[in-house]
């Protein structure tokens, strides 16, 4: 759609020349449109290291920038440590990479996962979700997940809450939490680490949580907990694709050197994802999963870079477990 609306502006600035005559400079929308439309070839082989969550996706990129440009190749990396192109879900790139560049590459966000015999929905206000975390409510029977769950009832039972959480994951959930619940947020039975692997999904516990990433819970059809983010039972925010991209419209941009990096500002207007007509309530736990570009600086990586940023017209990042 986005090609398509870019396409047309082209087109119609094309047909004004014709009609006017004249050469007037090119409006930089149009110049926008044309930088989508095209990419530049450098001979060269790079490597590529991606996430669990979206490694099935390597292939075709890699067959699409051949068909493109014959003389550049992208090549799955052995490791992290070897890869000249690193698109990492941590909040930093491998010690072994010292990035020439970085920039935002995809979306991802923390959920709680959880795990509950015959529950299929789960929503859980800030403070709710809070008690949990930090071990004030341990039981499913608490009268506070009713309350929060009108109309089921929870089958009496231990709440096991998974220690280790991804460092980024627990940023982006406690700072939302804080937001919402006023300033504070204490997840005391949470231990942050680097980096999770996403089949740990697959060993919650029965009557056990967890806050995961997003992409890892996708990739293992985990249930996760809608937050209800006002006094409004009605007003949820949903752990989707939907509510996380609604988010993703309320990123702000900052440049460096080397660096682009984005950062959620919840003050800003929400906006519809693209096909839905009403603006959801935005799931703002998301955060940035970064591309970064390793070892001496190269002219052929940096093309190979491009290109896979072009993701929405060369790849396939939509149909996989994180977002573009």
């Amino acid at each position: 759609m986005q090609a398509r609306a870019l396409t047309t502006i082209s087109i119609a600035a094309a047909l004004s020349l014709g009609l006017t005559g004249c050469n007037p400079p090119m409006p930089p929308e149009v110049l926008a449109a044309l930088t989508e439309q095209t990419y530049t070839c450098e001979n060269g082989e790079s490597s590529l290291w991606l996430p669990t969550a979206i490694a099935d996706q390597s292939m075709g990129w890699a067959d699409s920038m051949s068909f493109a440009c014959e003389g550049m190749t992208l090549v799955p990396a052995v490791d992290e440590a070897s890869t000249s192109i690193l698109v990492s879900d941590v909040a930093e790139p491998a010690s072994t990479c010292s990035p020439y560049a970085r920039v935002p590459f995809a979306l991802d966000a923390a959920v709680i996962a959880f795990n509950v015999d015959g529950v299929g929905n789960l929503t859980l206000t800030p403070k709710l979700a809070e008690e949990i975390l930090s071990g004030v409510v341990t039981d499913w029977s608490d009268p506070k997940v009713a309350a929060a769950n009108p109309g089921f009832e929870f089958t009496p039972g231990p709440i096991s809450v998974v220690a280790p959480t991804q460092e980024n994951t627990l940023k982006s959930f406690s700072t939302w939490m804080s937001r919402l619940n006023g300033g504070a947020f204490n997840t005391g039975l949470l231990t942050p680490v680097t980096s999770t692997d996403p089949a740990e999904v697959l060993a919650i516990p029965s009557g056990g949580v967890a806050l995961v990433p997003f992409s890892h819970a996708a990739l293992n059809f985990a249930m996760v907990a809608a937050i209800q983010t006002t006094d409004d039972a009605a007003m949820l925010a949903n752990p989707d694709a939907v509510g996380i991209a609604t988010a993703g419209t309320q990123l702000k941009i900052t440049k460096s050197t080397n660096r682009v990096a984005v950062e959620l500002n919840p003050e800003a207007k929400a906006l519809a994802p693209e096909g839905i007509d009403e603006v959801p309530t935005p799931y703002q736990a998301i955060y940035s999963v970064d591309m970064s570009l390793c070892g001496d600086e190269s002219l052929a990586t940096r093309a190979a870079a491009r290109f896979l940023l072009r993701q929405d017209a060369q790849g396939s990042l939509g149909a996989s477990f994180m977002l573009p």
